[in-house]
């Protein structure tokens, strides 16, 4: 995997770790301000509180722009991008998928039709550096999107000096800066629909929920990864004899709306075509890349065989097999959590346990696949409030940056395979610590953490 050199690389680079110190400095003051009266009642200053968030958004806003700037993005993305864009406004939505290789659903080409209806008024090259910069923007929108839905949950139950610290936390994630502004991939958008999908379910709003999974499914085929969680979620809700009538309505209303979402979007694209074509696209998608894992950082590239195609065999099963076997163990527990806990408030730490067990264990990932966790885990720490998932958000913050920024700036160095594999122990680390926390509160149910301002005072 190659990367941008020279003066831009550096200054990226070092925006980069500029803003995971940033980061690591918010997370801490956010640990340190829970032992004090957060109650969302305080509304203490909450004026002032309101325009330094506004100012933090534009400062970081900016800061994301001047990445995106300085560099063309990972060139074969941003490449296939700026062609996907090109070919759907020139052949049109209908004939896309028949007369072009893409392992994207349809989700995301919507957005790169609109870019490129866009692009034939503003006249540009598809492939100059001021579209490429156009192509990053939907996923920088998308992070502030998120900033402002993550304020909106957290003021309902923090204070709000509180609540704007750990929005612009969410902000200042480093793995999300070198996604959206220096790679040019479109994770946020994803990461941003499946935050929504799941506090529209803590909120109750099944229906709506149903319809924003389907969205989430339509633009990352990874989306079904969160289905054990998402899907309990409703399955729970039948176990009260007193609601399981209306409860088994919301379900399978819940689940036309989710197929009727996924297949209205996508029947634009279908050319006439059954359901079949669907199918073909979805595995199709998933599919793509052979390898026992493509730059992620896991248990594979820790003992060196990620570089393997998931046919090969380890004890007698391919890679594939058991990388199959981790992910249903990993999805039965997190289904088996949802269903101990009835407070849907632990939705966004289960869905975070679950995507860091794939990650870890299953075949076939990318480095990109563990960027929704940080996200999960902070907001978690909003219903939660325990020390020891915000804890475990910033863990997870520095691995998958450090996953991010060795995969797209030391790549195709001598020295990579160490960094890789040293990431990939610490991977582990920041797993066994998250299983402690679930099994600490989702299992034994201890609320009471540890007092843990001493180590950040």
């Amino acid at each position: 995997m190659s990367w941008i050199t020279g003066t831009k690389a550096t200054l990226s680079f070092f925006a980069i770790i500029f803003f995971a110190i940033i980061f690591v400095v918010l997370s801490i003051k956010i640990i340190r301000m829970m032992n004090k009266d957060q109650s969302p009642d305080n509304k203490e200053n909450k004026g002032k509180v309101v325009r330094l968030f506004v100012f933090g958004i534009i400062i970081a806003f900016a800061a994301k722009l001047a990445v995106a700037y300085l560099g063309p993005g990972y060139t074969p993305d941003i490449y296939c991008f700026a062609s996907w864009s090109k070919f759907l406004v020139n052949t049109g939505i209908s004939e896309f998928y028949e007369t072009h290789w893409c392992n994207y659903p349809a989700g995301y080409m919507y957005i790169l039709w609109g870019i490129g209806k866009l692009n034939a008024v503003l006249g540009l090259d598809y492939y100059s550096e001021v579209f490429g910069f156009i192509l990053k923007l939907p996923s920088i929108i998308s992070e502030v999107l998120l900033c402002v839905l993550v304020f909106r949950i957290a003021k309902r139950h923090v204070s709000p000096e509180l609540s704007a610290l750990i929005a612009l936390a969410v902000l200042l994630i480093p793995a999300n800066l070198v996604n959206a502004s220096a790679w040019g991939q479109v994770d946020m958008v994803f990461i941003l629909l499946v935050v929504l999908t799941f506090y529209l379910l803590e909120e109750n709003r099944f229906l709506l929920g149903a319809a924003a999974f389907g969205l989430t499914m339509l633009m990352k085929t990874q989306g079904v990864f969160f289905l054990p969680v998402f899907g309990f979620a409703y399955f729970r809700e039948c176990g009260p004899v007193e609601k399981r009538k209306k409860a088994f309505a919301t379900l399978i209303v819940s689940f036309c709306i989710l197929v009727i979402t996924y297949y209205w979007l996508t029947w634009p694209y279908m050319n006439g075509q059954g359901l079949e074509w669907i199918f073909n696209n979805v595995t199709s998608s998933a599919g793509t890349y052979d390898f026992v894992s493509l730059m992620a950082h896991n248990i594979y590239t820790l003992f060196g065989v990620g570089h393997l195609t998931h046919q090969e065999t380890l004890l007698f099963f391919s890679y594939q097999m058991w990388g199959y076997l981790f992910i249903t163990i990993v999805s039965l527990i997190s289904v088996w959590l949802v269903w101990k806990n009835d407070d849907k408030k632990i939705l966004f730490l289960a869905a975070a346990f679950l995507m860091a067990g794939i990650f870890t264990f299953a075949h076939g990932m990318h480095e990109r696949y563990i960027l929704p966790v940080p996200t999960l885990l902070i907001v978690a720490y909003i219903y939660l409030k325990d020390m020891r998932v915000m804890v475990s958000a910033m863990l997870y913050a520095v691995f998958a940056a450090v996953n991010q920024v060795s995969a797209l700036f030391f790549g195709q160095q001598e020295f990579y395979p160490v960094i890789a594999q040293i990431d990939s122990a610490f991977g582990l680390v920041c797993f066994a610590f998250l299983s402690y926390v679930v099994c600490v509160l989702l299992v034994k149910k201890q609320k009471k953490g540890p007092d843990l301002v001493q180590f950040v005072s």
